[in-house]
């Protein structure tokens, strides 16, 4: 008797779980469909241009970047819009990055060669865009990283925008170029899960606490950049995109964040170890910011695993789990059609976002199984990171 009741409980626990699980993703499937079809969502190549005499300053923080810069630069230099200037902020490099800077003949480009390290108090990209923004002449600055590439038409259009529209701030959601098994699998669920499927509706109302910055690409109005206090106002935050943006919405800047998929395009990563010591630099990152700059304690490292253990089996892999379970009979057959419903929302949103990159939906479904299996591992490992102190990026230690 006691056994049959405790094994009813476990039941409905189970279907209450997967119930949460499938509205979940069934509102953010509802939520995407309507973002598709909101044409005022995104902003295109096409859109009204800004205005002719607007002048326009695009910022590229670059620390060791020689597989990139050349490319960035000359996608920025190929605006539509001419008048613009092109700041880059050598970032104290020890690759090629200035001598393929140096090759560049063009009046349009600054070249702003920092060699000192941030000072007390500061990390290295809000340090390196605060400087190359002191350089700036423009009436909008663009801040971009040398991984982005923009079409000829994105100063044009996204200036254009917050012109019309009196937005003194705007980001949002690009387009990221996927190559090897790690970019297609475990990067790709990262955007998915954290950029695609997020509630824009709600980050673009005033009243909604929910906010979000992209530093690969932020347009700010000059003034209110200046008056918001610029890169200082986030000096010591390895995340500082997201801080900003928090920024933004508590003074209560007009801003958008926006669908730019069709004018900016990002590779982040390149290689398989590029995406795993990426994703191990944000999530060390954002604990490290959560915890005043510190490497954790080891005892809120293990609180920290222990609840990012019991939200993967509880949620993220859930859906899968109890698939499983229901199929080998541990869970009752009835239970199989609430985690398949879950598992067919989350394939449709995953459908859909492939569409949005240009990828083969079909192909990418292969991908999704990968990706969340990557997933754990690569949260645990960056917490281990975050609490032993070793956690760093592009030579330089977060904590």
């Amino acid at each position: 008797m006691v056994t049959f009741l405790f094994a009813n409980v476990l039941n409905l626990l189970v279907a209450l779980v997967l119930l949460g699980i499938v509205r979940r993703y069934w509102r953010a499937n509802r939520r995407v469909r309507r973002l598709l079809k909101d044409d005022s969502f995104w902003v295109r190549r096409g859109d009204a241009p800004c205005q002719k005499n607007t002048q326009v300053s695009i910022i590229i923080p670059a620390r060791d970047e020689e597989d990139n810069i050349k490319e960035c630069v000359e996608h920025a230099l190929a605006q539509s819009h001419e008048n613009i200037e092109v700041i880059v902020l050598n970032d104290n490099s020890t690759d090629n990055t200035l001598k393929i800077l140096q090759q560049f003949d063009d009046p349009r480009l600054l070249i702003v060669n920092g060699a000192e390290e941030p000072p007390e108090g500061w990390r290295g990209k809000p340090w390196a865009c605060q400087r190359a923004a002191k350089q700036a002449s423009g009436e909008w600055l663009m801040f971009i990283d040398a991984d982005v590439r923009i079409a000829p038409e994105a100063v044009a259009a996204t200036i254009g925008y917050c012109q019309q529209q009196q937005i003194q701030y705007l980001t949002g959601l690009d387009k990221h170029v996927l190559g090897s098994f790690s970019e297609r699998a475990l990067h790709a669920y990262f955007i998915f899960d954290m950029g695609f499927q997020r509630d824009w509706v709600a980050i673009n109302d005033p009243d909604s606490p929910q906010c979000v910055g992209n530093g690969r690409f932020m347009i700010f109005n000059r003034e209110t950049f200046h008056e918001l206090g610029g890169f200082e106002t986030v000096a010591n935050k390895i995340i500082e995109d997201e801080a900003l943006g928090k920024l933004v919405k508590e003074k209560q800047i007009p801003f958008r964040a926006l669908g730019l998929v069709d004018v900016v395009s990002v590779r982040m990563y390149s290689s398989n170890s590029e995406v795993l010591q990426g994703w191990f630099k944000t999530i060390s990152g954002a604990l490290i910011d959560g915890n005043d700059g510190k490497s954790l304690s080891w005892l809120k490292a293990c609180l920290i695993t222990g609840l990012i253990i019991l939200k993967y089996c509880l949620w993220d892999a859930f859906i899968y789990i109890a698939s499983l379970l229901a199929l080998i009979g541990l869970l009752p057959l009835w239970i199989l059609p609430l985690s398949l419903g879950g598992m067919a929302m989350v394939h449709s949103n995953r459908w859909l976002f492939a569409r949005v990159l240009g990828l083969n939906p079909l192909v990418d479904q292969l991908f999704l199984l990968p990706g969340l299996l990557m997933l754990l591992p690569t949260y645990l490992f960056a917490v281990y990171k975050a609490a032993k102190g070793t956690a760093s990026w592009k030579g330089r230690k977060l904590a």
